[in-house]
């Protein structure tokens, strides 16, 4: 008897170390087990919370009533001991036990499945329940003390690769689900992209339309009203586009077209694109650039477009007179784009959460200027899309700094 314990003790330790899963531990179990105790059915039930066993998993040699996720509450069952005391229940005759507890559902599914007897083994991992093992037989007074003791022996082996097992099946089960919710999700921004940018573009151009007077003169009243009529769709435009980038980044869809060129040239575009903004507010952006600067392979459209929100975010969280100063210097190994404002700045505590497109810091735009909030988050994918680091320096107050780097080779 002890050999056969010690080799599915062996057998459910290796299985363990192997990462065998829930069901396959369990045939193991079931399969082995009847050199050691005489059974036709085991059950495994673990507990949802402190009175609520949840079955698991049945086996048997006959047909199941009492199937998988069957609930009971056990707070006036004598599984309540097996739970909180860590005892063995036996139950020889389970037909008279149902006379007494008639309210047992549990106990009513398997005498219909022809039960007639029960073994019920605590399982624990450090001392905790997290549930329980039915041996069952077809047979009445069919279990003894000296049969739960052999038990005994395997039970916190059991209870440990079932713990391990369960916790992979839930983890894969969840990772499933996450997968369909992603999937939903990119489904969903498409449709909405989709939907909301044919009416959006005719918006943005019959509204341009009226503010280039193509159907005639309008009063001041009408030139503000179209005005904010065509600020709003820019800014609803930039929105879609921010979200489906980041839902093309976050997906892996993002390709990197790379070409040769400097930087230099893209910081130039980007700064006379932004140029309009600057002067609205009436903030000079300073240039500083090397005499000369190395090559780099980048995708120049994906940097232009790091530009564009680092100089637009400057240009938002600046008040109006203030200054803007882009540098860049390089080394042997990288190039070193810095986008320095003299703005509000940013609290301390807030930096680590600048680049998170879930979070939002209290820092406010000095004209109340609207963005999707995705800016730098985007910003942060591209530059380690290129295998280089973004990062940002601040104090309040005194403007922030935000730079980031691109490797030369």
């Amino acid at each position: 008897m002890e050999n056969k314990i010690e080799f599915l003790l062996f057998k459910i330790t290796e299985d363990i170390n192997h990462g065998k899963s829930f069901n396959e531990i369990f045939d193991l179990v079931y399969e082995n087990l009847k050199g050691v105790i005489q059974y036709n059915r085991i059950g495994i039930a673990t507990l949802k919370d402190s009175t609520i066993l949840v079955a698991r998993k049945a086996r048997s040699d006959g047909y199941i009533i009492l199937g998988n996720d069957f609930e009971e509450d056990i707070k006036d069952s004598s599984l309540k001991n097996v739970i909180e005391k860590g005892e063995p229940r036996i139950i020889n005759d389970l037909e008279d036990y149902l006379k007494k507890k008639p309210d047992s559902l549990s106990t009513q599914k398997i005498v219909s499945e022809g039960i007639k007897s029960n073994l019920t083994l605590p399982l624990l991992v450090k001392g905790k329940p997290i549930g329980v093992i039915f041996f069952s037989s077809r047979n009445k007074n069919n279990y003894s003390e000296k049969d739960s003791e052999y038990l005994k022996l395997i039970a916190g082996h059991i209870a440990i690769s079932f713990e391990r097992a369960i916790l992979i099946e839930d983890l894969m089960k969840t990772n499933e689900r996450l997968k369909e919710l992603n999937q939903m999700k990119d489904e969903f921004i498409s449709i909405v992209s989709h939907d909301l940018r044919s009416p959006l573009t005719n918006i943005l151009i019959f509204s341009d339309m009226f503010l280039m007077k193509t159907f005639g003169e309008l009063t001041e009243k009408q030139k503000e009203a179209v005005y904010m009529i065509n600020r709003s769709g820019i800014h609803l435009r930039d929105l879609i586009n921010d979200l489906l980038d980041l839902a093309k980044i976050e997906a892996g869809k993002i390709d990197l077209h790379k070409l040769k060129g400097k930087i230099g040239d893209a910081i130039k575009e980007s700064i006379n694109a932004m140029q309009f903004n600057a002067h609205e507010k009436e903030i000079d952006i300073k240039l500083n650039l090397p005499e000369t600067e190395p090559e780099i392979n980048a995708d120049w459209l994906k940097i232009f477009q790091v530009m564009n929100n680092l100089i637009s975010n400057a240009i938002k969280f600046t008040h109006e007179g203030g200054s803007i100063s882009i540098s860049l210097r390089y080394d042997k190994d990288n190039v070193e784009v810095s986008v320095q404002d003299t703005g509000q700045g940013i609290a301390e505590d807030d930096i680590p959460l600048i680049f998170d497109k879930f979070r939002q810091v209290k820092s406010k735009a000095t004209r109340g200027e609207k963005g999707s909030g995705f800016g730098l988050a985007i910003a942060k994918n591209l530059i380690e899309l290129h295998s280089g680091k973004i990062w940002a320096e601040s104090r309040l107050g005194k403007g922030t700094t935000f730079y980031f780097t691109l490797p030369v080779k």
